[in-house]
């Protein structure tokens, strides 16, 4: 069974106790658009997770955001810190049927899931939320995080 919110409870609060949730060999993709397979995608190995709070000042380009068209130029370290909203208000958690454009190798085997954070106080609620796609990859027996990135619409 893969604990999904322990996987978001160290993305949220201990990135550190995050690396052990990394798929070992091939690390992890991460991007700022909804969807993964755009010239958007970071892949970030082991040793650049590990060392992001150190390097918290180096501005990563990571495109554009989607409809606006605004530049983001952010750390790694922001960009992992701005992933979720507290764990207690989680709205849902939907396993995917796609993964977001994720390429799974022919010979893996990958799961998908997205947490939602809807604004209840919102007028809007419907179109004011943030996910979270968290892909994962079995390896040799045990599930790793091989994709993240945060869908949006308002928020």
């Amino acid at each position: 069974m893969i604990d999904i919110v322990n996987i978001l409870t160290m993305i949220a609060y201990d990135n550190q106790s995050f690396l052990s949730f990394l798929h070992p060999v091939k690390g992890i993709v991460m991007t700022w658009n909804v969807h993964f397979g755009g010239k958007e995608d970071m892949h970030f190995g082991y040793s650049d997770m590990k060392n992001m709070k150190k390097n918290r000042y180096q501005m990563i380009d990571w495109g554009q955001t989607y409809g606006k068209g605004d530049d983001v130029f952010m750390s790694l370290y922001d960009y992992m810190n701005s992933l979720t909203l507290p764990i207690a208000t989680i709205t849902k958690i939907d396993i995917l049927k796609d993964l977001k454009g994720f390429k799974c190798h022919l010979k893996s085997e990958c799961k998908g899931y997205e947490v939602f954070w809807i604004n209840h106080t919102s007028e809007t609620k419907e179109y004011d939320w943030l996910g979270l796609v968290i892909i994962l990859e079995k390896y040799q027996g045990s599930w790793y995080v091989v994709g993240l990135l945060r869908d949006r619409w308002t928020i």
